[in-house]
């Protein structure tokens, strides 16, 4: 692989690398995939790896992807830009174009959520079809503060707070995963980094379209926060690597309580005990809630506060019976003590008025006669001796 030219700014190179050294990501010889948009923050990435792939302790397979959004006139001229730049150092690269606006128009979605959507769905697909192990993107330290007052703004959790982690594994099956190597760095070092190195980039003019929210958080609100404190940046950061050490902690309290109050367990449902749940207090009951959704693979950022706060309630329906919708087709039903997760129009969707056989314990049954249920209920058996035709009357009587 050529050499990528004097890019004169080894602190930049050194911070990124002890960020992958600190977490082994990507591991040495991995084979990545880096999303370049042909913007600073993904040239610099890339090429960064590329320096680093030189090193006899890492040697980094390297590919290139880039997607057009759809979105721009000169987005064709971003793609020729980031298909030279692979060239140059001998990379395979995959371009493709989607039409954001016809699938946000399609989907109900806003561009920006569309638009993301998209977008890992594309470098997933380019990752998988590459045997990739890793996914690489650009996010840096000032995408992170961003992330993290956009979620105070509609509204998050302490998971939420934690912003954007330095790596998650992606949706479906297998071991690929998502890595953000440049999140100790700024948007800042990465230009000067590039610039040392007499290197270009593109200039996405979206990105001052204040109609975004994103970007009204970048250009109107967070230099106002700056008023109140200049340091405003460094002090979100270190909430949010605060909230990810907390958000961390709670995981590990949801997954051992969920063990605890699981009655039952079968591929797409959970059954869980509602009065130990409610016993364990609200907080460590939101916590088993949010345990059994992520293992039952629910749409984790959909799910908000007020979702939580309903399933917290369901165990005291007055009746002893309720029903919860939940995103993702999930269903969670209240019926005989017991808290069912499944999904919705499925064969394993338990009706509020029909529990799980096994939610009681096993008894012996009089024959014939009454027996006596640990819920306080009853089960009478009857011998029918007469013939098919008068079964009706029978059980009328």
């Amino acid at each position: 692989m050529p050499q990528p030219g004097h890019l004169n700014a080894g602190s930049f190179v050194d911070r990124v690398a002890a960020c992958i050294d600190r977490r082994a990501l990507p591991a040495p010889g991995a084979k990545v995939l880096v999303a370049v948009s042909g913007g600073a923050d993904s040239v610099a990435l890339l090429l960064c790896l590329v320096e680093l792939a030189l090193q006899p302790a890492r040697r980094y397979q390297l590919g290139v992807a880039h997607l057009d959004h759809g979105l721009r006139p000169d987005a064709a001229a971003d793609a020729r830009f980031v298909a030279d730049l692979a060239a140059e150092f001998d990379l395979e690269v995959v371009c493709e174009r989607i039409d954001v606006a016809e699938e946000a128009a399609r989907t109900g979605q806003s561009i920006e959520t569309a638009a993301r959507r998209v977008r890992y769905g594309f470098l997933q697909a380019a990752a998988v079809a590459g045997g990739c192990e890793a996914i690489a993107t650009a996010h840096h330290a000032a995408d992170n503060v961003e992330t993290v007052l956009h979620r105070i703004l509609r509204g998050t959790g302490v998971g939420g707070l934690a912003g954007i982690p330095f790596q998650r594994a992606c949706d479906g099956p297998g071991d690929l995963r998502i890595i953000r190597p440049m999140l100790a760095v700024t948007a800042a070092d990465a230009k000067a980094y590039l610039t040392a190195g007499g290197r270009s980039w593109r200039t996405d003019a979206t990105n001052a379209d204040i109609r975004h929210t994103r970007n009204r958080i970048r250009h109107e609100l967070l230099p106002l926060l700056r008023q109140y404190n200049p340091r405003v940046d460094d002090a979100i950061a270190k909430l949010a690597r605060t909230a990810a050490r907390a958000a961390e902690i709670l995981a590990e309290v949801g997954q051992s309580a969920l063990a605890d109050v699981t009655v039952d367990a079968d591929p797409g449902q959970l059954a869980l005990d509602a009065a130990a749940l409610t016993r364990m207090g609200a907080a460590r009951a939101a916590e088993t809630f949010c345990a059994a959704l992520a293992q039952l693979g629910a749409p984790m950022q959909g799910i908000g506060f007020d979702h939580i706060e309903r399933l917290l309630d369901l165990p005291a329906a007055p009746d002893g019976r309720g029903r919860v919708e939940l995103p993702g087709g999930l269903t969670v039903t209240l019926g005989h003590g017991v808290l069912t997760f499944g999904a919705a129009g499925t064969p394993e969707e338990m009706d509020a008025s029909d529990p799980p056989f096994d939610s009681h314990p096993p008894c012996e049954l009089t024959w014939p006669g009454t027996t006596a249920l640990a819920d306080g209920g009853r089960l009478v058996v009857t011998i029918y001796e007469g013939a098919p035709a008068d079964l009706a009357a029978f059980f009328a009587a």
